[in-house]
């Protein structure tokens, strides 16, 4: 077993984890989860080199008197992307403890170590999928969209299905030739939204052809009669149901005239059918050209970020920012920014120079900040989070908490800073694409 990092007291210790580990952590895993193998199954594969995560990013907590693994928390390193500018994460695929050593505060201890891990190898941001009301304890803002979508009456949608000529697309199943393609739609559906997870080439080829072999069937690829590639599509099958969780179209192709033969396909694709879900996100292309179809609208699940350096990923995204100032009423902007954030002990600086943020640094916030002395910017951390992750706008912030007084004191937030915070952090969509 791997070398310790941390003691946390003389009951427990800290350690990253080495393949040796995988059968004793998924073992612990498929006890925790009373006896629901796929968990064990799934932690193992993220362990054992079956999936390129590797056991250098499971975290456990080890019970020093018997030795044992009694808390493990698997991850996956992935590149996520904030309006098209990559960052990395650590995705938390799994967050099991024993009962019996609960309430010892080893997850804290392990997701620490986890942000450390993450510091050392440049990655931005820890996210997790899980309980929601738990992770907000240690640090975590829930913020990602996840899946959700629109379930329709498949009677109805037949009937939409059927307002196109049959023979005008063609659907098959995806070989490992068409990686590059693949990557390259999902990039481009990538551009709709503020934070996402494209597939790069070697997530697509873990996920259609290494991870699940049905996969090869249900991945399938959008093709013109003439074999053309247009899009890609990928679906599932319930109890008398079609879930669609991917379906993307490459640029310059018309949702219009492809939408209706595409889900015809799709019902055709099974006989015994009474809904289909479309589980593409909160929005989508598609939805907007079914908007007569009954239909019942199923809420996103909504995932965890934690970010390693808030200032890190500021300076990450400037490019960003950047391009968003100079399209906006302030362009050339130049001016030091104090942003003070309730709850931290720091705070962000952001220097502005003709339009381009030149700095961003942490700066210590020592108790209250006298009235002659405080920041420009006042909020809440959690405020700051929705803001920078596109999920609420500053008026409809500021409104929820201006009467008692959490924004910039009873001055509230000036008219110049409002405006800058608007430009910087607009209210845009998200949507994460099967994390695994």
């Amino acid at each position: 077993m791997g070398s310790a990092r941390t003691d946390m007291d003389e009951n427990y210790r800290i350690r990253f984890c080495t393949e040796t580990d995988a059968d004793e952590v998924a073992s612990m895993i498929t006890t925790t989860f009373l006896g629901h193998d796929e968990y064990g199954e799934w932690a193992h594969m993220l362990m054992d080199g079956t999936h390129p995560a590797g056991p250098q990013h499971t975290v456990v907590a080890i019970e020093n008197s018997s030795g044992a693994v009694v808390s493990a928390i698997p991850c996956a390193p992935q590149m996520f992307s904030y309006g098209g500018i990559p960052f990395p994460v650590l995705n938390m695929q799994i967050v099991a403890t024993l009962p019996e050593h609960r309430e010892n505060g080893l997850l804290r201890a392990q997701v620490e170590a986890l942000m450390e891990l993450a510091k050392k190898e440049g990655i931005q941001a820890l996210i997790v999928f899980g309980i929601a009301g738990f992770y907000p304890r240690l640090g975590f803002h829930q913020l990602l969209p996840y899946m959700g979508g629109i379930t329709y009456s498949a009677s109805h949608l037949k009937r939409f299905a059927a307002s196109t000529a049959p023979g005008k697309i063609a659907l098959r199943p995806a070989t490992s030739q068409d990686l590059p393609f693949l990557s390259r739609v999902h990039a481009h559906a990538a551009q709709r939204y503020l934070v996402s997870f494209p597939f790069s080439e070697s997530t697509w080829k873990w996920y259609t052809f290494d991870y699940m072999e049905r996969n090869r069937e249900l991945v399938r690829i959008i093709t013109q009669p003439d074999g053309t590639a247009l899009g890609v599509a990928s679906f599932g099958y319930g109890e008398n149901e079609i879930l669609v969780t991917n379906l993307e179209l490459i640029a310059g192709v018309s949702w219009l005239e492809t939408l209706p033969p595409i889900l015809g396909c799709l019902m055709d694709s099974t006989s015994a059918l009474e809904s289909f879900y479309l589980a593409l996100g909160p929005s989508h292309p598609a939805y907007p050209f079914l908007a007569d179809v009954p239909q019942r609208r199923m809420l996103s699940t909504m995932g965890y970020i934690r970010l390693v350096d808030p200032a890190s990923f500021l300076r990450q995204i400037a490019p960003l920012l950047e391009e968003r100032i100079a399209r906006s009423s302030i362009c050339g902007y130049s001016r030091v920014v104090r942003i003070e954030l309730y709850y931290r002990k720091e705070g962000l600086v952001l220097t502005f120079e003709k339009g381009k943020l030149v700095d961003v640094c942490s700066q210590a916030i020592e108790g209250y900040q006298i009235e002659c002395d405080r920041a420009e910017i006042e909020m809440p951390e959690g405020d700051f989070y929705r803001l920078l992750m596109g999920q609420a706008s500053v008026d409809e912030l500021v409104g929820h908490y201006r009467e008692v007084n959490t924004w910039n004191g009873e001055e509230g937030l000036a008219a110049e800073f409002r405006i800058l915070l608007d430009v910087l952090f607009p209210k845009l969509a998200s949507n994460i694409y099967v994390c695994t």
